[in-house]
């Protein structure tokens, strides 16, 4: 929660344990999990110079506060008045990110299975593909060959010769 006090910037407010709660700046922070919240909750509640903002808008880089309805819309507008170099380098920035994410979608998937690999446009088709010729176990042999009518499409007889010694 976010408390805010522009008469007194650097109100301190005494807890029930001896310690101090301090505004810098005019602005308190305070988490509802704090130790003190309650009691500052309560101080602050009291003193109508004291604005309790639950939902309010920060400026990200000077701390500045907008309130109300118009919060989100006020800051901005603030931020492309006064902070315009940041402003557009934050644009530039989610532009830059839909348009990898655009580039992403539309590149080829790849199955690194097959040699060479086969390229399909979307992942549902590299799924099937898999389905169809990865998934399903080739039927061997009794001596550990590959069944001629059981193979594979694109999988091609290829015998390797035992490894000979050479001579020397």
């Amino acid at each position: 929660m976010l408390l805010i006090c522009q008469d007194r910037p650097f109100l301190r407010i005494l807890n029930a344990d001896g310690s101090y709660t301090q505004f810098e700046g005019g602005k308190l922070v305070i988490e509802d999990d704090d130790p003190n919240y309650q009691r500052v909750l309560d101080i602050c509640t009291a003193d109508p110079g004291i604005v309790i903002m639950a939902t309010g808008q920060e400026c990200p880089h000077c701390g500045e506060v907008y309130a109300g309805k118009t919060a989100k819309a006020n800051l901005s507008t603030h931020l492309k008045a006064v902070h315009f170099d940041k402003w557009v380098a934050d644009k530039e920035a989610e532009s830059a990110k839909e348009v990898q994410a655009i580039v992403k979608d539309r590149a080829p998937v790849y199955c690194d299975a097959c040699n060479p690999p086969g390229q399909f446009q979307t992942k549902d088709e590299l799924v099937e593909h898999v389905k169809l010729l990865h998934e399903s176990a080739p039927v061997l042999t009794e001596s550990g060959e590959l069944s001629g009518e059981d193979r594979r499409p694109g999988e091609v007889d290829v015998t390797v010769p035992a490894a000979v010694p050479s001579g020397g």
